[in-house]
């Protein structure tokens, strides 16, 4: 389950993001350390770019 504030980073790129909005139920916004923003169309786009950083608290 994704909530606002989860953390991932980026497979190909390294890249941390943080999980800011759920647009529609399909569309995840996220913003990333360097305060540029992500959007992706869908939960599944997300597992597959991103893996998810457990432990670590906003």
């Amino acid at each position: 389950m994704l909530k606002i504030g989860d953390r991932f980073k980026d497979k190909t790129t390294g890249k941390g993001y943080i999980i800011k909005r759920e647009m529609a139920k399909r569309t995840l916004l996220l913003e990333g350390e360097n305060g540029f923003g992500r959007r992706l169309t869908g939960k599944e786009s997300l597992r597959q770019t991103c893996e998810k950083l457990e432990g670590i608290t906003p």
